[in-house]
């Protein structure tokens, strides 16, 4: 039974460790997720930045136009990524979120099992502890 006892006591600390872990990724991929759509606003304000520059001018000539248009273009390939990166590291974070719902669970239920094999083993104990003392009394009686 003490056996039983501390293997339920290593499965319950690891348990504990992959749910750590588990937060610790999700929240590492939080923050990833907090860059990512910060590059994504930079990338917003880079190209309003460019149209009111390009409104403030006025008149632009072909070469002008060719050259601002080739950029737009770059910035909204850049946007386009961006936008992918995010919804893929929000996917990401569903899925920790979901692993680390699960891996809970599964520590709740080590520790439903820890305690009950903890209050066998301690019921088993007081027991034996009573039947020595009923052995004691026995002999004491006998003399």
């Amino acid at each position: 039974m003490r056996e039983k006892l501390k293997i339920y006591k290593f499965l319950l600390w690891l348990r504990e460790l992959q749910e750590e872990q588990a937060k610790v990724r999700l929240y590492q991929a939080g923050i990833h997720l907090k860059n990512l759509m910060e590059e994504k606003q930079i990338l917003e304000e880079e190209l309003r930045s460019c149209y009111e520059h390009i409104h403030g001018k006025g008149v632009l000539n072909g070469e002008e136009l060719r050259l601002w248009g080739n950029y737009f273009e770059v910035i909204r390939e850049f946007q386009n990524i961006a936008e992918s990166k995010v919804s893929t590291q929000k996917k990401i974070i569903e899925e920790l979120t979901e692993d680390l719902k699960r891996k809970h669970q599964a520590k709740e239920v080590i520790e439903l099992l820890y305690g009950r094999v903890k209050r066998e083993y301690e019921l088993l104990q007081y027991r034996k502890e009573l039947q020595e003392l009923d052995d004691l009394y026995l002999m004491i009686r006998r003399r």
